[in-house]
């Protein structure tokens, strides 16, 4: 469910821009059929795919993952931590991460309290 909004954000963005995605395609540096399938199923997006489109419209991930921007970025200046992610990380993998990693500091929390 989640994946089918965060599909019509980015397609939002793209045309209250004015953009073409022809575009936005050329300009984050993917085929205009990558740009086409991410719209549709941002699930299939690859490596960083996601987070470059965010930075084109000058958004964040937590912003366009949230539908309550203020909660997102609570939860993402909450967690304090460095990862790497290879390039092969689909989207839906990344999220699942995170989930793992919020998870976890939830429970770090807990135990401080």
């Amino acid at each position: 469910m989640i994946m089918k909004i965060v599909a019509k954000k980015f397609k939002n963005l793209r045309m209250q821009s004015g953009f073409t995605q022809q575009y936005v395609a050329d300009s984050i540096g993917v085929s205009l059929s990558t740009l086409s399938r991410i719209e549709n199923n941002p699930g299939e997006a690859k490596g960083n795919q996601l987070d470059q489109l965010a930075k084109f419209y000058k958004t964040t991930l937590g912003k366009i993952f949230s539908e309550d921007e203020k909660q997102a970025q609570d939860l993402l200046d909450g967690i304090k931590c460095q990862i790497t992610i290879p390039a092969s990380c689909s989207s839906e993998q990344l999220i699942q991460a995170a989930k793992e990693l919020q998870k976890t500091e939830k429970e770090k929390q807990a135990q401080c309290k």
